[in-house]
């Protein structure tokens, strides 16, 4: 009964990474995790504390993790597709408490006007949908709202701020929407 039930628990382990590959393959974004030295310089934006923050393509929740740890009032939403990394994220919030909202959706087919913060670690292929999106969406909106993307950045637009990431050769980018 018992290695069955490990056989179980392998095949469906097996079926759900076969799901989650195809879902990086389909969508062309692959699941890479924000590294601690991005999290660090994510550190060094001056956040009011008490923010909406969404995290378009949240993988396995680690940027809105860290978020809960440093600003316990805001509130965090993650949007994931691919099924590992959002059932980790998930149970991870169940465990631990941290009341993030994480939506096993398409944050392309989602009403984002909700939120003030937006933050992405993205393929540039997909950053001008998201660019895109987030225009219909909240452009007639007088509110301001920031963008902030890791590593990868909008060619036709220039951020507001530049921020280095310690010991690497990349950036987060600050933008206003």
């Amino acid at each position: 009964m018992i290695s069955l039930l490990i056989l179980f628990l392998i095949l469906l382990i097996v079926i759900l990474m076969a799901i989650t590959a195809l879902t990086s393959i389909y969508v062309r974004v692959p699941f890479v995790p924000s590294s601690q030295k991005s999290l660090r310089a994510l550190d060094q934006i001056p956040f009011q504390g008490d923010e909406h923050v969404c995290d378009l393509g949240s993988g396995n929740g680690k940027v809105l993790f860290h978020l809960r740890k440093k600003y316990p009032h805001m509130i965090l939403t993650g949007y994931e597709i691919a099924i590992l990394p959002y059932l980790y994220a998930y149970l991870k919030n169940i465990l631990l408490q941290t009341h993030i909202q994480f939506m096993y959706k398409n944050f392309l087919k989602a009403d984002l006007r909700c939120y003030d913060t937006f933050f992405c670690y993205l393929m540039p292929g997909i950053l001008d949908k998201v660019w895109h999106t987030l225009q219909q969406q909240i452009a007639s909106q007088p509110k301001k709202r920031k963008l902030i993307t890791n590593t990868f950045h909008f060619h036709h637009i220039t951020p507001e701020q530049t921020i280095p990431i310690p010991k690497s050769n990349t950036n987060l980018y600050i933008y206003t929407l």
